[in-house]
């Protein structure tokens, strides 16, 4: 064997012994993590964790029809069970304890998760039947300790993952897992009966096989890894059902790089098939600002020969959906105590009486989830032809956030389908003249004259003339069925700027920045201190810089021009993907924004690009430091320490929390 061949094989030798010594190294690592958690959180502290064992239960010990049912009796002796180890460990600490004695068997452990695909739980089942005769509390830890397995899958896709996207030698090949390892809401995860840390590993092999095709030759073998990956992730977490389009995205992206092509057409062609996407699947029938929880079978909007303002009127069919519209917050949190004043024209399909309409509201410092409701007590008779009804409301002055809704229900059973329709309607605060009908005095009715008052309409779009995209009712129903949310009633709230603006645009990925480290057990464990929230985002911000700068570095590099254009195809993919997952995380909000129910989305759905956030805030960083020279070390240090205090001090809280159960 010649000289160059022995050196060649020696070399290969030594990376093949690396490679293996720091798969061992970081499994020992997760091992540890993994028996740490076991041990500082008690049973029942994860998220939503008693549901989705109540699941896993079920589908070993219920027949298939309980096991589909969402408020099944379950086996008493089960509910009494679990209920009393909730109880020892102190579940119910900040809430009121169920008198578990009595129960009867009915399903009080949080949502029923039967929609979700059983792949997760026929594992976590297979623990169950090992333990079957043990108690409840025994049961609960095998289903955790099946679940710790795919945080291994996690943290041995980040290492194939950074190999294929760094040369032999660089640090970041044992830098980025390691910091996977030590984050510890996903550890959090990775103990919990819960299928997310299996979302998780399964979109990490997604794109550890992306990456490793991107960024060499796509080949048959990298497609179906990637579709493989993609469906083993939504099979695990139906909500991820927004993310199938990226396989065929990695593919495309990885010919059109074998091929050389430019990406200047690459861009053309999808704007092109957007646009086309577009058209097919949207319909603009929705009435802009009106928006309901799931879409009613019947358009948002009608044209109708009654229509007194324009041509459109807003249909609401009788006892069904509320349809509802928030008004403007800083208007009502600058008026306390007002009266309000509304008026519309009204007709219907069939005579029914039925309410007008009602108010909700949320007071200052209430749960979002919890408001009260002013009811239209006086019944009106609706006939076939239009008639203006008013009525007034006095609204508290601890209201801080206010909705309007048509709801036109009715106790009377209806042989078939009648629509109530609204046009020409007024909002306004204050005393007016309701024995006058309103003026429109701009055609929009934004502004409105009312007897011998002129103000701006509180309510927007008034007679449905301004219309909103919606996607197809077959789409719509599709993925309804599957994962219980209408993408319909999602774009609706995107595009209802002064509602939502703020919400999903500044507060949501706000707060999941301050908190993606920060946030465990239900939300109810925080790290100590206010220093983590703005450390997590200069770690964030900084790792940001130092990816733009390791980039244009690439960029700028002539050497191995092949190569550096595999792996700028590889960036741009995987800043595709993490934009995707944040924006998915983001909008999860989007679907609960209702009446009755608004609450921040937590940070663990940004976790399936864990391996993606962590690589651009220790990559980055690291890519500063490089680019100072003597700093490199430096960096290196500092992203460790950094996230190594971030989980020493997830530890320490959760020991403080749970201080006597541990």
């Amino acid at each position: 064997m010649s000289s160059a061949l022995q050196a060649r094989y020696h070399r290969l030798i030594g990376r093949v012994s690396w490679l293996w010594l720091q798969v061992w190294l970081l499994t020992l690592l997760v091992v540890m993590q993994v028996v740490v958690f076991q041990v500082v959180v008690p049973p029942w502290q994860h998220f939503d964790e008693p549901a989705h064992f109540r699941h896993a239960w079920s589908l070993v010990n219920l027949v298939p029809a309980q096991q589909a049912a969402v408020f099944t009796p379950l086996d008493p002796v089960m509910v009494r069970e679990t209920l009393g180890s909730m109880v020892e460990n102190a579940f119910y600490r900040e809430l009121t304890a169920p008198n578990y004695l009595r129960t009867h068997g009915l399903d009080t452990l949080g949502h029923s998760q039967s929609v979700e695909f059983r792949m997760y739980y026929d594992w976590v089942g297979w623990s169950l039947r090992i333990f079957r005769q043990a108690d409840i509390t025994t049961q609960l830890l095998a289903g955790r300790a099946v679940t710790s397995i795919f945080l291994l899958i996690v943290v041995w896709s980040s290492i194939g993952l950074m190999r294929s996207l760094t040369r032999p030698g660089n640090r970041l090949r044992w830098l980025v897992p390691l910091c996977v390892v030590l984050v510890a809401p996903v550890a959090d995860l990775a103990t919990a009966v819960n299928n997310d840390i299996v979302a998780v590993a399964g979109f990490s092999l997604f794109l550890w096989g992306a990456v490793h095709g991107l960024s060499r030759r796509m080949t048959l073998l990298h497609t179906l890894w990637i579709m493989a990956a993609l469906v083993f992730t939504v099979a695990a977490k139906q909500a991820l059902l927004f993310i199938l389009p990226l396989a065929p995205l990695a593919v495309v992206m990885g010919l059109w790089n074998n091929l050389g092509w430019r990406w200047r057409w690459l861009w053309l062609v999808s704007v092109l098939a957007a646009v086309v996407l577009a058209v097919v699947t949207l319909r603009l029938d929705q009435a802009a600002f009106w928006v309901t929880r799931w879409l009613n079978d019947t358009p948002g909007r009608v044209v109708h020969e009654h229509a007194v303002h324009g041509d459109y009127a807003i249909p609401a069919v009788v006892s069904a959906e509320p349809i509802y519209q928030r008004l403007h917050d800083d208007w009502v949190v600058q008026h306390p105590e007002f009266l309000l004043n509304f008026g519309a024209w009204v007709w219907a399909d069939e005579p029914v009486e039925i309410p007008l309409l009602g108010f909700a509201y949320v007071a200052e410092g209430a749960n979002f989830m919890y408001n009260e409701v002013l009811g239209s007590e006086e019944p009106v008779r609706v006939t076939q032809e239009p008639q203006f009804v008013t009525r007034k409301f006095w609204v508290p002055k601890e209201a801080v956030i206010l909705y309007v809704f048509l709801w036109p229900y009715t106790l009377v059973a209806q042989e078939s389908i009648n629509q109530v329709y609204y046009d020409g309607m007024v909002l306004m605060e204050g005393v007016v003249d309701t024995d006058q009908v309103p003026v429109y005095t701009t055609s929009d009715g934004r502004y409105v004259q009312w007897g011998e008052r002129s103000a701006e309409n509180l309510v927007r779009n008034p007679s449905g003339e301004r219309a909103w995209p919606t996607f197809l009712k077959q789409i719509d129903l599709a993925v309804q069925e599957v994962a219980e949310w209408n993408p319909s009633a999602v774009l609706h709230r995107m595009l209802d700027l002064r509602w939502s603006g703020d919400i999903l645009w500044v507060q949501q990925p706000r707060f999941m920045l301050l908190n993606l480290f920060n946030r465990l057990a239900w939300g109810g464990v925080n790290l100590p201190g206010g220093l983590w929230g703005p450390l997590t985002l200069g770690l964030f911000a900084l790792g940001i810089v130092g990816s733009g700068v390791h980039v244009r570095s690439l960029l700028q590099d002539p050497e191995s021009e092949n190569r550096d254009r595999g792996l700028l195809t590889a960036y741009g993919f995987l800043a595709i993907s993490l934009v995707l997952i944040w924006i998915g995380a983001d909008l999860w909000i989007a679907r609960f924004m209702w009446m009755d129910d608004l609450h921040l989305s937590d940070t663990r759905y940004t976790f399936p690009a864990c391996i993606i956030t962590v690589g651009i805030m220790a990559g980055g960083i690291q890519a500063l430091g490089n680019r100072a020279g003597r700093w490199r070390d430096a960096a290196t240090a500092l992203v460790v320490v950094l996230f190594l205090a971030f989980n020493v001090a997830a530890v320490v809280a959760y020991v403080d929390t749970f201080r006597g159960l541990i």
